[in-house]
């Protein structure tokens, strides 16, 4: 067990590693922060795929939870809100996994 296990719960060390996370390219974080506003105000449901879609040829950040990250910042910033609806993403390299819906808030 790690010293940081013992100082923080399941919830604080997700906060930090997202954290951690977006804290490794600000310019992308703020081109997708834009990039999910759009969507909120364009769309009544969107995916990550959206986002995706939308920030293609921005280089998104190769560390696996960037784009998970930047929706849970954007959550807490009051801008979306999960639907509670999952849909498959249809990014080949994301394997048809299970992703959020989310809408504006």
């Amino acid at each position: 067990m790690i010293q940081q296990d013992l100082i923080f719960d399941g919830p604080q060390l997700k906060e930090l590693g997202q954290q951690s996370v977006l804290e490794n390219d600000e310019s992308w974080k703020e081109i997708a922060l834009e990039a999910i506003r759009s969507l909120a105000q364009m769309k009544a449901e969107f995916s990550s795929d959206d986002l995706r879609d939308m920030v293609d040829g921005y280089n998104i950040p190769h560390h696996p939870n960037s784009v998970g990250a930047i929706f849970s910042a954007a959550a807490k910033q009051g801008l979306i809100k999960p639907t509670g609806h999952y849909i498959k993403s249809k990014i080949p390299s994301c394997h048809s996994r299970t992703i959020k819906v989310w809408m504006k808030k």
